[in-house]
């Protein structure tokens, strides 16, 4: 695949990306995009409505223009006003950093509940928003996605979303996201995702109840 880029503003309600690929015909853009709406369209339908809220979903519209003849996608999703992780982790208040762990965890889940590995996950595919003092995370970005029915070894794709998951936990950690009397289980926990060996990294289900006991505390 040749180079490519996007192009991205804010429209009303929604965060518009434009995406183009370069070096490739129409044709084959068309098959890559096919691919990836078919393997998007199936994730979504598996996940339960509740589950979303957790997830930045986009809704993805493909057209040709009428001005050079060339695909375009334009990726439609819930404008987040305080962009990544990256860029807000200054702006969130340390007592609201257990529930945005949280919420980044969940988000996770309902994506192995349903047999899908993200495969991307990051600071950057962590997106914010803030509204009256409230900050809420919700994870973005499924061009990697990838469905775990399909592999030889199921569970290797969500190990690796742990570990990513770890880096990110690492990251923040700098920020003393978590209680003193958690601080301790909160770094070996890390440390354990981060690892080497994926046999050792704790599933997604046996965080999310550590991290609901730290928010709730």
């Amino acid at each position: 695949m040749g180079q490519g880029g996007f192009k991205q503003q804010k429209k009303g309600d929604h965060f518009v990306k434009g995406i183009f690929l370069e070096g490739i015909s129409a044709k084959e853009q068309a098959q890559i995009l096919k691919t990836q709406q078919e393997a998007y369209d199936t994730f979504v339908e598996n996940l339960p409505e509740e589950e979303q809220q957790y997830l930045c979903l986009p809704e993805i519209v493909s057209y040709i223009s009428a001005k050079t003849g060339k695909i375009k996608t334009i990726l439609l999703a819930p404008y987040m006003n305080q962009r990544d992780l990256w860029g807000a982790n200054q702006s969130i208040p340390k007592q609201q950093w257990p529930k945005i762990l949280l919420q980044i965890a969940k988000g996770v889940k309902a994506m192995h509940d349903c047999e899908f590995a993200h495969l991307d996950i990051k600071e950057d595919n962590v997106l914010v928003n803030e509204e009256n003092g409230v900050f809420t995370a919700k994870l973005t970005d499924f061009d990697l996605m990838q469905n775990v029915e399909d592999e030889e070894e199921p569970r290797a794709s969500m190990q690796e979303d742990i570990r990513a998951l770890g880096e990110v936990f690492y990251h923040v950690s700098w920020q003393n996201p978590v209680a003193e009397e958690h601080k301790e289980l909160f770094n070996a926990l890390t440390e354990l995702m981060r690892g080497d060996d994926p046999n050792t990294r704790p599933t997604i289900d046996q965080l999310i109840p550590f991290l609901e006991r730290m928010q709730a505390e």
